[in-house]
């Protein structure tokens, strides 16, 4: 694979990957997309991928703390998501 063509694959797959973690915010996959970047990090490096594992690490971690306030107040009638993204990885 070209160097612009890997580029160019990993700018889009990181695109795709945001819109996925987004749009399950309330059940993230990160299971799939975790065993999805380790092939990928096994064929590219895992350098190469660093900022798709930070976002889903993200997610995460942001479903972590979420899970930690809602246990913390379990009397709150409603639920929330908290969610923390680093500017530096998402797109």
């Amino acid at each position: 694979m070209s160097v612009s063509a890997k580029d160019s694959f990993l700018l889009h797959y990181q695109e795709y990957l945001a819109k996925r973690l987004l749009e399950t915010l309330n059940e993230p996959r990160t299971d799939l997309e975790n065993l999805m970047l380790k092939l990928l990090g096994e064929q590219l490096g895992n350098v190469t991928i660093s900022h798709h594992l930070a976002m889903v690490k993200d997610i995460e971690k942001s479903v972590e703390a979420s899970e930690a306030i809602h246990n913390r107040i379990p009397f709150v009638s409603y639920k929330w998501d908290l969610r923390v993204f680093n500017p530096s990885t998402w797109p």
